[in-house]
This record gives C-alpha cells, structure tokens and sequence, in this order.
C-alpha cells in the first residue's frame, strides 16, 4: 500500500467524535494533509479563516488571535508566501478539509468555525473555534446538535483517554459536556466520571491547587462518584479559605512589623531631638 493511501486510512481509523471510534494517530505533516484532501475532493480555495482565527506562537511565526496574518491576502490569492510558509502552516489542516465524517455544513467560509484536534500536556482535544463577529453561530441548532454529539462521543473511550470538546471565542472557552456547557476561561479543571455515559468537571483556580484536592479524595479510583465530587469541592473550599487566611495572617503579620519598625524609628527620632535640646550641637 502507498504511503499517501496508509495516511488517509490512518485519520480516518483515528477518529473524530462526530461518529468515529477513537483518536489515534493526530500527527499530521504536508502531504498527510494532501492525501487526505485529495481524497475527500477538498480544497482551501478561497477560505484562510485559519489565518485569522487562530493564535500563532512559534519561532518563525506569531500572530494574535483573531487577527489577520501578516502575510495573508483573503480573499485575493490566500497566504503570500504560500510556497515558503513555515511548517506551524503547512502541517496544518482544519477537520473540514479532512475529515470525511465532517459535512459541508462546517466548511469554515460557510460555518464561521474553524476546527481541529489537537493535544496538550498528553490530554486530547476537538476545538471549535468560532468568529468572534458571530459569537453565537455554535449554538445555532444545527451545529450545536453536532457539538454535544461530539462532545458525548469523545468521552467515551475505551481507553480511558478522552477527547474533551471546547468552544473557543476570543479569549474565552467553553467545556462542553454532553449535559451542560462549562465556562473555563483561565481556569484549571478535570472531567471525571460518575457513572454510565456521565460526566462532570472540577473546576480550580490553578493546578497546582486542582490536583492536591484530586489526590485528596483518592484520584485513582476508577470512577468518582457524586459524593466524592462533593467532598472535592468541600476540600477545594475549605483549602481556599485556609489560603485565604493564612494570606491573612502573614499579611497581618507584615503590617504589624511595619508598625513595630515605624515606632521604633519615632522613638529613635524623639531621642534624638532630646539630647540636642540638652546638649547642643556636639560639632
């Protein structure tokens, strides 16, 4: 078999949550993406949304999110330097332009979304990014039936690795859990499950905060149950306020050296004016 032909078969076993089985393989490279283009009879044509939407943060490449790249023409011939384009473009290709299981209906000129799988910190994610001129286009019916579709797929996995669904818009991202859609923005969180095609998250202010609460209610147990998501939050809590307090305190403790210091500096003062009053200048 060629290996333009054992590329596409590998995204196609790899999975997408709109109907596919698992994650697989996301590693893609320049003719991985063109085999797999090819063979769905796509092409980017006069769409570069990618080249606006997205966050750039590479080497050879940065760019704000939401902002056009500076090398982009839409509309008029795409990017510019299309033949030199730097590999974080290259290697790049959103589901639409390869994925079978994705319809018509989300090419990105029509839908105004971009997406894609990607992976962080060895967690897996399908990302919807939406235009932020269009804010609420995701949860027009027929694309948020598909989102929670998504997002119901690619948490239940045989493997224990799930492929958590986002929304992203501007500087602001969404969870999506079949049941209930999550605000995350700057937060730290975990999904976890509680029982048959059911999930919930934790949400933590950090971390470093999230996984001493996970750890306290014994992280490797298999499922976690209603009750010891409540007893999470009850530790998450308490833990906060004993921050908080011992926050306090030191802060306290600070203020009451500055006042301790500050009076001995008046009495340092008032002595010496004291013994000038008495004893004149002594030069």
């Amino acid at each position: 078999m060629r290996k333009r032909e054992r590329a596409v078969i590998a995204h196609h076993e790899a999975g997408y949550a709109l109907g596919l089985p698992s994650i697989g393989n996301l590693r893609l490279d320049e003719e991985v993406v063109r085999a797999l283009s090819d063979a769905l009879g796509r092409a980017c044509g006069a769409c570069s949304l990618c080249c606006k939407l997205l966050q750039i943060d590479e080497p050879e490449l940065k760019k704000p999110a939401n902002e056009w790249c500076r090398h982009c023409r839409p509309g008029k011939g795409g990017c510019a330097i299309y033949d030199e384009r730097p590999p974080v473009c290259r290697d790049f290709a959103c589901e639409w332009l390869i994925n079978p299981k994705v319809g018509d209906e989300w090419q990105p000129l029509r839908s105004k979304i971009v997406i894609y799988i990607t992976e962080e910190g060895g967690e897996f994610f399908l990302v919807f990014v939406v235009d932020p001129g269009i804010p609420n286009r995701w949860r027009e019916a027929s694309y948020y039936q598909s989102i929670k579709a998504a997002a119901l797929s690619g948490l239940r996995s045989e493997t224990g690795t799930y492929l958590q669904t986002l929304v992203v818009i501007g500087e602001r991202r969404w969870l999506i859990l079949p049941h209930r859609d999550v605000e995350i923005t700057s937060r730290w969180y975990k999904v976890v499950p509680i029982g048959d095609d059911q999930w919930e998250v934790l949400i933590f202010n950090d971390e470093e905060h999230g996984r001493r609460v996970l750890a306290a209610v014994d992280q490797y147990v298999e499922t976690l149950t209603p009750e010891l998501i409540a007893e999470a939050e009850l530790i998450a809590e308490a833990e906060l306020i004993a921050e908080a307090e011992a926050e306090q305190d030191e802060q306290l403790i600070r203020e009451a050296d500055e006042a301790m210091e500050q009076q001995l500096i008046r009495e340092a003062d008032e002595a010496a004016a004291i013994y000038s009053a008495e004893d004149g200048d002594i030069f």
